[in-house]
């Protein structure tokens, strides 16, 4: 059992380590589009500079790149400056920093202060997110 929980402790190490270098590389990648495009002054061609970058970029490292994939590379860069998004890559994985950057207002949130959901809502999302942190353990 002790040896079981050091594998266990380890991977869970190596998931956080590598959640957080993808999201910081994805980051980069997007941060490093809008410098060019913005510099080259050719933020109006950007779309056809992304489809054709994201067709080598496929061929050369996989399905990652496509040409959604870098937009919201660059969405996400554009919304999160560099001093949070080292925080953030540490809390969040990629795909929860993609749908946080396309909410569009906060009126969701205030949704909740003012009318609570039920207390089977609640307990349906507890038990949503224990099957989840099962799964994640595995």
């Amino acid at each position: 059992n002790g040896i079981a929980t050091l594998i266990e402790k380890a991977k869970n190490k190596v998931a956080v380590y590598l959640n957080t270098e993808t999201t910081l590389l994805y980051w980069n990648i997007g941060l490093f589009l809008l410098q060019e495009l913005k510099q080259k002054n050719q933020i109006v061609y950007g779309k056809q500079i992304l489809v054709t970058l994201s067709q080598d970029l496929i061929e050369q490292f996989g399905k990652g790149f496509t040409y959604t994939a870098l937009t919201r590379m660059m969405k996400v860069a554009e919304l999160f400056p560099e001093q949070k998004i080292a925080t953030l890559s540490q809390q969040l994985s990629w795909s929860h920093l993609i749908e946080l950057a396309h909410i569009e207002d906060k009126i969701r949130v205030a949704q909740y202060l003012t009318e609570l959901p039920s207390k089977e809502w609640f307990a349906k999302k507890l038990h949503k997110a224990l099957e989840i942190a099962k799964e994640r353990v595995k």
